[in-house]
Formats: structure tokens, sequence, C-alpha cells
């Protein structure tokens, strides 16, 4: 399915719903389809649906299942391009050029922050949910 939810009532009142992603869009009495033969949907190549009932014409460009974040870009069918700095499916999964630590963790591009449970500029100090009893003192979170 590129566009469309596929159980929606396509000849009713329900149409004309928008939506991001395009598999979720709702038509009303589409009636024709034009496409390129010779290349893929991408960022640029569109796929287009006369939605009569509607009245619009719908450019359907490529689409990702799910939402390119950090300023990336769905480029091709489920294939995110992400901004430099950024990788993975959705682009979620920021890049550091160094190691952030033991007890740190790449939390944007080249930027490390404590884990759960440490602080401290070098997060090398732990964080205890219980008060250290008899001259204890945290060693872990």
């Amino acid at each position: 399915t590129v566009a469309g939810s596929p159980s929606a009532p396509l000849e009713s009142e329900c149409g004309f719903k928008d939506a991001q992603p395009a598999t979720m869009a709702m038509f009303n009495n589409p009636s024709g389809v034009a496409a390129s033969y010779s290349s893929s949907l991408s960022d640029s190549i569109f796929l287009y649906v006369a939605d009569t009932g509607n009245n619009r014409i719908r450019a359907i460009s490529a689409v990702c299942t799910q939402i390119c974040e950090n300023g990336g870009k769905c480029v091709a069918s489920d294939t995110c391009r992400c901004q430099t700095g950024w990788s993975g499916v959705d682009c979620t999964i920021p890049s550091c050029s160094s190691s952030c630590g033991s007890n740190k963790v790449c939390v944007a591009p080249n930027t490390c922050a404590c884990k759960p449970g440490y602080q401290g500029s070098s997060c090398d100090q732990p964080q205890c949910r219980l008060p250290c009893l008899n001259g204890g003192s945290c060693s872990a979170p």
C-alpha cells in the first residue's frame, strides 16, 4: 500500500483525510493514477492519484512507514537520508566521534551525557535512591 488505509471505506463521507504516514490517508472515490514507468518514488518523483470525491489530485512521494527524525528526509520506500551526525532506520541514533566513556552515552552528534544514575562533570558520581546509613557511601546507582 503506497497511500490510503486499505480497510477505510473509499466511497463515503470519511474521505479527505490527509495523513502522515500516507498509508493513513483516506480517499473518496479515487478514479485514476499516473506514474513514471522508468523510476521509483523518491522525494522528487511522485505518484499522482485523482481523488474524485474530494476534488483533489494527490501527489504521493516516497513513503516511509516511520518518520525520519532529526532533519532526516524520506528519499525512497522506507529509506531515510539522515543529517550529518545521525544514523539508523529513522535517523534517531546519534554519532559521537570519540568514545563517551564508561558512564556516559551519546545523546546527540558529538554530545555525551551521563547515563541514568550517574552525575558530575565526568559522570563518576553515582546517584543512590536510598540514603547510605552507618557511614556508608554510594558506590553504584
